[in-house]
């Protein structure tokens, strides 16, 4: 018989399940927009605020800038809503350890392959000139391509270090 606090609870997991995605979103955006943007303060000195749309876009980016804190706040939400699934559906260890690596692993190899495959495009095709130091995220990702390798990527996959 379903407990009556459960009944409660589960109409309202979807919000959480809505907050976690607003923030992985966010970690996305906060993570990409050193690829696709040098960001307000840069263009801020360099173009100025000149009308409620430029404010509004400089928000956006501020807002876009909190991907570390929206980190915390999806694992906090993602434990509990694996704590909630885990004692609601009644899994044992092992078969709740095989879900978690099918629903985990697999997408983290389809990210991996997307990465490798972007980050490859972004310094071969999109900006060769990757090695100046005009932007901030030109240390990182010329880094990451200089470390591309196959041994590396096993490691990543195997997740060794």
């Amino acid at each position: 018989m379903p407990n009556p606090e459960q009944k409660l609870i589960l109409p309202n997991i979807k919000y959480l399940h809505i907050v976690r995605g607003l923030a992985a979103f966010l970690v996305v955006v906060f993570h990409a927009k050193f690829v696709f943007w040098v960001g307000g303060t840069i263009y801020k000195k360099e173009m100025g605020l000149h009308g409620i749309l430029d404010y509004i876009l400089f928000g956006l980016d501020m807002l876009s800038s909190c991907g570390k804190e929206c980190v915390v706040v999806f694992f906090i939400l993602s434990a509990f809503v694996i704590k909630h699934s885990f004692s609601s559906h009644h899994y044992s260890w092992g078969n709740f350890y095989k879900l978690r690596l099918i629903r985990i692993y697999w997408p983290f190899l389809c990210s991996l392959v997307l990465s490798i495959a972007v980050l490859v495009i972004c310094v071969r095709y999109i900006n060769p000139n990757i090695y100046s130091n005009f932007r901030e995220y030109n240390t990182r990702l010329s880094d990451a391509y200089n470390n591309l390798s196959f041994t590396q990527v096993v490691k990543t996959i195997l997740f060794y270090r």
